[in-house]
């Protein structure tokens, strides 16, 4: 792909610049909503239970790997992940089922938490660290499109396999989804 003339980059920005000033137009006088969608467990197939319970797994992986680490500031997630086993053993691992995007948020959340911290200790509140978890149960799906989406009563997840059942898909009708 070639790069783009001076004259199509400008074109292309404020294509973007202007697309973004409608966005922020619309959503001036919208109210936020927080809705709760539940996966019909029994409708799963064994690939995606498997694809679920391993996204979950990973997470837990990557955030104790960038626990380990030292500086959660400074770590970026690669295409791979140290995992200490249960004989005590360290094995490097490949991700199979996390996304780009869920990696991100996950080490987001955990400066997101670093930051917290050091927010309530400078107001003088006790405080401890943050320590390493045996389970994650709760990964933020970042971008409406692309790492999930909805058709009817389905959902599609990045990295689980077809679409899934979910109940609550009503509660969506007439709104805009956004992160």
């Amino acid at each position: 792909m070639a790069p783009l003339s001076d004259t199509e980059r400008l074109r292309k920005n404020a294509a973007i610049a202007a697309s973004r000033k409608e966005t922020l137009a619309r959503r001036k006088h919208q109210t936020c909503r927080v809705f709760e969608l539940k996966i019909q467990s029994n409708k799963l197939s064994a690939s995606q239970r498997e694809a679920l319970t391993m996204v979950f797994v990973e997470a837990k992986w990557l955030y104790n790997d960038c626990l380990a680490s030292g500086d959660v500031f400074a770590y970026t997630p690669g295409p791979d992940v140290t995992v200490k086993t249960k004989d005590g053993t360290l094995e490097t691992r490949p991700f199979r089922f996390l996304g780009s995007q869920m990696k991100q948020s996950v080490v987001a959340g955990m400066r997101s938490s670093i930051r917290t911290l050091a927010t309530l200790k400078r107001r003088g509140h006790s405080v401890g660290r943050l320590r390493f978890r045996s389970a994650y149960d709760s990964v933020d799906l970042k971008q409406f499109g692309t790492t999930y989406r909805f058709r009817g009563a389905k959902a599609k997840v990045q990295n689980v396999p077809g679409w899934l059942r979910v109940h609550g898909t009503e509660q969506l009708d007439g709104y805009e989804c956004a992160n």
